[in-house]
């Protein structure tokens, strides 16, 4: 008989080649392309939606600018909500920023709009290049690399506004963790000065990246490196680190000491336990918004790893869940790109028989699998949708209005809308703006007077106000936290809070604004499609 006669064997034959294909080196490369070009039309879909950053970047925006007025030493502060925020935070992003700025004429509100998804989709190659020396072979990593690209927590934060720091952490951090990898097993040069290079670049660009950076490379010397000539390489590293990164944080500890760093590690620590954490990484580890498909795969590659007595890639993506539980969803797509790679490809082969199938179930086998594509990708739409909105142009006119009519000493409360965390209006408001935001939560990780879990609850309870529609609420929360305001600027659309969200309220300020029109203590100064601005007359 001939293949023509046996539909699986054609089948068969077409994977064979398809493998083959992709085992040669132009099949190797066009397959990275067509991957690239799909991870970017999932992402750039949503940069293209608006004319602004999505989601956050106020603070860091005010923070370029900051740089750049001061001429490019760093200043003492960030006059970003009032001028009393340390300016810590690591500036390798600023300073691009703001040189991409003078360089070009870009807006820096354009290149908040484009450089973080320019360095996510660098970080996809990044770990397509750590998958080429952990992974044995090119499908399987091409599938991590595709798997990267298609995770629903690989893009949304990392390509926000806010993406511009944590994106490019992330890219040098995987850099870093290739070229460690490189320096233990193979010890060239190149290895020890690229290593020391890209993990200072790590240092400076956000500080969860640095410690996922960090934290990588030593679970990469146990495995690899566990020798004197690794020790020896490893404590270079360090030292060229410590010297390259001296001149930012040697200033910040000169002028702020050590309570700016300790401020963010322990407001970190306490609002993003170790429990939760453990909890996501057994319940959706891939964040996925329908069912888990991808997670599945991931589970099925560490349980192939662990059979083959290979445990770096589970032990690397529990330490995710273990050291950096604020980002943990974000980080780990790393090694659970990999993951899922191993256990598409292991799967396959294990299951091979189930391929031979012939009639109607062999019809069915090809919808199946572009079934499972679709859920992938619907899954990272959705998650996406939930995740990338943009400040309207209706907001940014109210807070333009708020620059031009109000006196600069004013306070306001920015009721917010979601949790602080996404809550753009509440972030972008002083940078807009130009006034104090009473209940803003942004750039207090790195207040000296450990400001960062309070202002977490007193936005909490900001948004309780909003969601009871009363203003007596606002009224009791300025007593409660001892915070005066001389305005409320209540953004109108929809919330992400849970109550809301459910009620499908597609604005959710309505209730609490017929309460504000019924009270004479506050005054309608302005209204717009974006927003209601209600001066308190008993401030």
């Amino acid at each position: 008989m001939t293949n023509e006669t046996i539909p699986w064997a054609n089948q068969k034959a077409g994977r064979a080649g398809l493998a083959e294909r992709l085992n040669t080196r132009a099949g190797y490369r066009e397959g990275v392309m067509a991957l690239l070009l799909v991870g970017l039309a999932l992402r750039a879909v949503w940069v293209a939606r608006s004319d602004f950053p999505l989601n956050d970047g106020g603070l860091f925006y005010t923070m370029i600018r900051d740089l750049q007025a001061n001429h490019y030493a760093l200043p003492w502060n960030t006059s970003y909500n009032g001028g009393q925020i340390p300016f810590a935070y690591p500036p390798l992003g600023f300073y691009l920023a703001a040189f991409l700025n003078q360089a070009t004429g870009l807006s820096v509100l354009d290149i908040l709009r484009f450089l973080p998804l320019i360095f996510n989709m660098l970080t996809a190659l990044a770990v397509l290049a750590l998958a080429r020396e952990l992974l044995p072979t090119r499908v399987e990593q091409l599938l991590a690399m595709g798997a990267y690209l298609a995770l629903p927590m690989s893009s949304p934060w990392l390509i926000m506004g806010g993406g511009l720091t944590r994106s490019l952490g992330l890219l040098f951090a995987v850099l870093a963790i290739h070229r460690a990898y490189l320096l233990y097993n193979r010890a060239d040069r190149s290895d020890i000065v690229l290593t020391t290079v890209y993990s200072a670049c790590a240092v400076l660009s956000h500080p969860e990246m640095a410690w996922f950076a960090f934290y990588s490379i030593a679970l990469m010397f146990l495995a690899f490196g566990r020798d004197r000539r690794g020790s020896i390489h490893s404590i270079a590293a360090m030292a060229g680190v410590a010297a390259l990164t001296a001149p930012w944080w040697g200033t910040v500890l000169a002028r702020h000491g050590l309570s700016a760093f300790l401020a963010s590690i322990s407001g970190s620590a306490q609002q993003y336990p170790v429990v939760q954490s453990l909890l996501e990484l057994l319940w959706n580890p891939t964040g996925e918004a329908l069912f888990p498909i991808l997670a599945a795969f991931g589970l099925l590659g560490a349980l192939f790893c662990i059979a083959r007595g290979r445990a770096l890639l589970p032990a690397w993506t529990l330490a995710v869940f273990l050291l950096n539980t604020r980002s943990a969803y974000n980080i780990a797509t790393v090694p659970l790109s990999m993951l899922v790679g191993l256990g598409i490809q292991g799967g396959c082969d294990r299951f091979s028989s189930a391929w031979r199938l012939s009639g109607p179930l062999g019809r069915v086998r090809p919808v199946v699998g572009w079934l499972v594509v679709a859920l992938v990708l619907v899954s990272a739409i959705l998650r996406s949708w939930a995740l990338l909105k943009a400040l309207t142009p209706e907001e940014r006119q109210a807070m333009a209005w708020v620059a031009d009519n109000t006196a600069e000493s004013s306070k306001f409360l920015v009721t917010p809308l979601d949790p602080w965390e996404s809550d753009r209006s509440s972030e972008w408001f002083p940078a807009l703006a130009q006034r104090v935001s009473v209940a803003t939560v942004q750039g207090s990780e790195f207040s000296t007077g450990g400001d960062f879990g309070r202002r977490i609850e007193r936005s909490r309870l900001a948004g309780v106000c909003l969601l009871s529609g009363d203003a007596a609420c606002l009224e009791s929360w300025s007593q409660g936290t001892g915070l005066l305001f001389d305005y409320i600027y209540l953004p109108k659309r929809a919330c992400t809070w849970p109550q809301i969200e459910q009620a499908g309220d597609e604005d959710c300020s309505k209730a609490l604004q017929r309460s504000l029109d019924k009270d004479s203590s506050y005054f309608k100064v302005f209204e717009n499609p974006g927003a209601a601005i209600y001066e308190r007359r008993n401030g």
